[in-house]
């Protein structure tokens, strides 16, 4: 009965695992930007002192 339910929930959560598969993506994108200008950043510091 709980395998059931399960399925009867990711079938109708279909386009929810695809918004947060898509939210997740930007939200690395976002942090893998930040990290890099961030060491950029540290990299162009450490040129000026």
């Amino acid at each position: 009965m709980g395998k059931n339910k399960d399925t009867l929930a990711t079938a109708s959560q279909l386009p929810s695992p695809l918004s947060k598969i898509i939210d997740l993506y930007i939200s690395s994108l976002c942090y893998y930007i930040k990290k890099y200008f961030f060491r950029r950043n540290k990299i162009e510091i450490k040129k000026y002192f």
